[in-house]
């Protein structure tokens, strides 16, 4: 089945699609709503007025979930496709997108994680593009509020603006004047929100848009249906970085750099995850993307074939039993 995501063939689009839907039926057989959390003031003011459009479908909001982590997944594999991050391009990323995702409900429903997560996405396209702009002040302004508007959603995304400076700092040189549009665009959506909030005599709700805590209980039910696929995902997050330190001896000096970015965004990620206040893997949305690119290297071992196959159907096994035969007994 590999084969079919080895191409950049438009075919190897559809059998995604098919592919996803088979990986999160489950999903779609036990949908929900709007996910809605405590102190998240604007995104409750969003999910009211997306519920006055469509209704409390459930099956709808969840079937829009789904289609949102696809499209993610699409637009993840153009950007590896236009950064050259692996030897050649195909749809490797984006199916390495679709089966980590899988593994936890949490990533596949609708809510102000997933919906926020285009922002970063798209800041992150652009803080790679930083290498190669010869005139980068707009960029840097629009990675600035893009990931400044995150954190207004989600606050704990607030610390990925340590991704931008230190994007800015690998990937340009130093100019005083790109560094002063940074914090332009760091300060811009801040400046726009607290307007709005005063106006409208709302200044209260700022409180209700700051909550930070650590909290590593991130699982419901029994915990072992949460140890095996984070097992399963640190054994191949070892196995991919030891197959991109094999493929690094081979890469250009700016892929060897933007690699280095997505190192740093996978651990400011992790760090998203920890020092969030809500149960579920929710918040750990984020550490997909530098993830599925750091776990797709294994999938170009050519030598030895068998081993990236034995762990695709490994890893469809783990999404099956997780989602279709979870242990429910508590321990």
């Amino acid at each position: 089945m590999l084969k079919l995501f080895r191409t950049s063939s438009p075919y190897s689009v559809i059998a995604l699609f098919v592919v996803a839907i088979f990986l999160k039926l489950n999903y779609l057989a036990h949908p929900v709503g709007l996910l809605q959390f405590p102190d998240q003031a604007i995104w409750d003011r969003v999910a009211a007025w997306l519920i006055f459009i469509f209704g409390k479908a459930a099956f709808g909001f969840t079937f829009l979930g789904i289609v949102n982590v696809i499209l993610q997944a699409i637009y993840i594999n153009r950007v590896s496709r236009e950064f050259n991050l692996f030897p050649y391009d195909s749809y490797l990323p984006a199916l390495s997108f679709i089966l980590v995702s899988s593994l936890f409900r949490d990533w596949n429903y609708l809510s102000a994680f997933s919906v926020v997560n285009w922002f970063l996405l798209i800041a992150f396209k652009n803080i790679l593009q930083l290498y190669t702009l010869q005139e980068g002040n707009k960029s840097i302004f629009n990675i600035g509020a893009l990931i400044t508007l995150t954190a207004i959603f989600v606050f704990p995304n607030i610390i990925f603006l340590l991704l931008f400076i230190v994007g800015l700092a690998i990937l340009r040189p130093f100019k005083i004047k790109e560094w002063a549009m940074a914090l332009l665009g760091i300060f811009t959506p801040i400046y726009f929100l607290v307007s709005i909030l005063f106006l409208s005599d709302n200044l209260l709700l700022l409180k209700k848009l700051i909550p930070i805590g650590f909290n590593f209980h991130h699982f419901h039910g029994n915990p072992i249906n949460a140890y095996i696929p984070l097992g399963l995902l640190s054994i191949l997050l070892l196995i991919g970085f030891y197959y991109l330190n094999v493929f690094s001896s081979r890469m250009l000096m700016q892929v060897k750099k933007t690699w280095g970015v997505i190192l740093v965004f996978f651990i400011l990620s992790i760090i998203v995850g920890i020092f969030s206040i809500w149960d579920g893997f929710y918040a750990w949305i984020p550490a997909i993307l530098p993830f599925s690119l750091i776990f797709t290297n294994l999938w170009f071992e050519e030598r030895k074939s068998w081993i990236s196959k034995v762990i695709f159907y490994t890893f469809i096994a783990v999404i099956i039993w997780v989602q279709w035969f979870p242990l429910v007994e508590k321990i």
